[in-house]
This record gives C-alpha cells, structure tokens and sequence, in this order.
C-alpha cells in the first residue's frame, strides 16, 4: 500500500520518545559526515516526523519549516512539497496559520499532482493518512 499504513495498536510513548532520540543521533551524524543535502532534509524531516507522533507541535514546526528550506535547496521540488503537507497539518492540528508559501494540506496535494512527481501518489497517501492519525 502507498503511504503509511494506521494500526489498531498505536505504539508505545517510549518507542516513539527512543525513535526521536535515534532520529536526532542519525541527522547529527549525516550532518558531521557533511552527506549531500537530499540525505540530510530527510534526516531533519524525520525528526519532525517523531515530533508530531509525540504531540510536539513546536518542534515538529520548526523542523519541516527547516526541512522545507533543505529541500528547496537540494533542489527536490517533490520533497520540498511534502516537508509543506507536514507543515500544513501540524499548523491544522496545533492552530498555528499556516504561512503564505505553506498553503492548506489539499492545495500542496494538488501541486503534487500536477508536479507528477514519481512518488508523488504514495506521498499524497502518506499525508492524508498522517493528517487522519494525528489530527
């Protein structure tokens, strides 16, 4: 199946706070080995990805903002669009406005599309799925 799958059994607090910790050790290292910056943006996105599992809107905001930033300069316009999807639901959920260049989740799935970005399908699945879990 494209996207993420929903379980039943949402996993434990502790799986999530040790993946984040994981997370975080995994985009240090990518960063101090100086990895392109595709591999990178990943590194900071899944961070946010945990952030937003474990309810930290803040922080998860601040990393797909910065994830975002990456991948605009990785020249990943795919990705780029993705990191916003996740910005625009943790603006949903947490209240925040959503910034300008950010637009609503549906509007970031349209420009996906229209993009035809080879994994844009599994990335559009992705989004609406983390936007039906956590919000």
């Amino acid at each position: 199946r494209p996207g993420w799958s929903v379980s039943d059994n949402p996993p434990h607090i502790q799986i999530l706070v040790h993946a984040l910790a994981l997370a975080k050790r995994s985009a240090a290292l990518v960063s101090k080995l100086d990895l392109d910056r595709l591999q990178q943006s990943t590194g900071v996105w899944l961070v946010g990805a945990f952030e937003l599992a474990l309810g930290r809107y803040a922080e998860a905001y601040a990393a797909f903002v910065l994830a975002r930033e990456q991948y605009m300069a990785a020249h990943a316009p795919g990705l780029t669009l993705l990191a916003q999807g996740y910005l625009a639901i943790v603006c949903q959920i947490a209240g925040h406005q959503v910034p300008a260049w950010a637009a609503d989740l549906e509007h970031v799935c349209a420009r996906m599309t229209a993009g035809g970005f080879e994994d844009g399908a599994e990335w559009i699945a992705q989004l609406r799925t983390a936007r039906n879990v956590f919000a």
